[in-house]
């Protein structure tokens, strides 16, 4: 009997993840469910994932199926690039007009989060500018090129703008977090933050504690999303964040409960038996009954091992999208 198409999407989201019981089927995938699940990758953003496991030889494809995933996995890659090439020349045109941003979403996340970029297709961009820069930082853009779009969500602060041949910019005056409670401290997000390079350009996002924090929004918010679960386990596990100051800043934007509840539910859904500190103290917390916004006594992490290594197949040299 073949295993339900959710069970091997859920497994593929999890490879690679230390102490995950999720197990690829061990016999070949045939038709037609190899081909929904092909199909169902990209949407789900794991074309990335789902390849890899089939060159690592952890999972078997029909060879028509494997070559329609080659062909979606080529195309994720030719958008991320197109997406990379307008992000050089929109930070180009924002430096020069002296208008500071932060990258967020798949952008940041593929190249920070990722030891392989190629693992973390996106689809489009999203960047954070000061509010009062952000008419001023839309009127550039709209002189390049950039036309201004209806938002997908009216919730979602900032300007949605499409590019000449089509790409999605999303360009925020504040921190989504489509999260009902959680406040958002905006003089924090303008710190060092991280840098990362990109087209021999230096570019910057939040730091970890911010982009960690995020990325449980993300989670809660998209409760279907793999890729956001897969995010989330890998700043978790691998991130630079430090949990002091992670914890502070959950209790300063009243995140306590979103930091248990994403945590904890990436580690039920890819059913991590290896522990860290923060991921004992979501379960902790999500199992406490009291109610109140911060359960007073409660422990905060204070163990310093709170991230593992990288598994084995993900410690090699970044590969190069092609």
């Amino acid at each position: 009997m073949s295993p339900p198409p959710d069970d091997v999407l859920t497994a593929v989201a999890a490879a690679g993840l230390p102490g995950s019981l999720r197990e690829l089927p061990q016999r070949e995938i045939h038709e037609p469910l190899a081909g929904d699940l092909v199909a169902a990758v990209r949407p789900h953003r794991l074309a990335g994932l789902l390849l890899g496991t089939v060159q690592r030889e952890e999972l078997v494809l029909p060879p028509a199926a494997t070559a329609a995933l080659a062909e979606t996995h080529t195309q994720d890659m030719a958008t991320c690039l197109r997406l990379e090439h307008a992000l050089l020349s929109v930070a180009e045109l924002l430096d020069q007009a002296g208008v500071p941003f932060r990258v967020l979403g798949g952008t940041a996340a593929a190249q920070l989060q990722y030891r392989d970029p190629a693992m973390r297709p996106f689809h489009r961009l999203s960047l954070l500018v000061q509010p009062p820069q952000l008419p001023d930082a839309t009127e550039l853009l709209r002189g390049t090129g950039w036309t201004e779009r209806p938002s997908d969500a009216a919730a979602v602060p900032g300007t949605t703008l499409t590019g000449p041949t089509g790409l999605r910019l999303d360009l925020h005056d504040a921190l989504p977090m489509p999260v009902p409670g959680v406040e958002v401290d905006p003089a924090g997000l303008w710190g060092e933050g991280r840098e990362f390079r990109l087209g021999g350009r230096s570019l910057r996002t939040l730091a970890d504690e911010e982009r960690l924090l995020h990325a449980c929004g993300m989670v809660v918010a998209g409760s279907s999303s793999l890729v956001a679960h897969r995010d989330l386990a890998e700043l978790v596990l691998f991130g630079e964040w430090l949990q002091p100051r992670l914890m502070h800043l959950s209790k300063v934007w009243n995140a306590h409960a979103l930091l248990a509840r994403a945590v904890t539910s990436v580690w039920r859904r890819f059913a991590l038996a290896d522990v860290t500190a923060l991921s004992v103290w979501a379960e902790g917390w999500q199992s406490s009954t009291q109610t109140s916004p911060y359960r007073r006594g409660h422990r905060t992490p204070s163990d310093s091992s709170l991230r593992l290594r990288r598994p084995g197949w993900l410690q090699g040299p970044s590969a190069k999208r092609r």
